[in-house]
């Protein structure tokens, strides 16, 4: 991932990387180390801070242009 996550905290960092393997918020915010009973709250509170926000952009526009496949072609198959 070549993103900018310097800007992040590490645990905001491994939020980050384990939300990108099946973008679910919670299981990402427990793989991370956050409390099992508010890693729901957590985990969405983390997707609405700009610079998450930012970076998890960042990372799957550059997955996407790495494969060339785009969720319009996943669905449409």
């Amino acid at each position: 991932m070549t993103c900018d996550m310097t800007r992040l905290t590490p645990k905001q960092q491994a939020f980050v990387k384990a939300y990108l393997v099946d973008l679910y918020t919670t299981q990402a915010a427990i793989r991370a180390g956050y409390n099992t009973k508010t890693a729901d709250r957590i985990g969405a509170e983390n997707l609405r801070k700009p610079q998450i926000e930012t970076t998890i952009q960042q990372a799957l526009d550059e997955h996407e242009a790495r494969t060339e496949v785009t969720a319009d072609m996943v669905l449409k198959q």
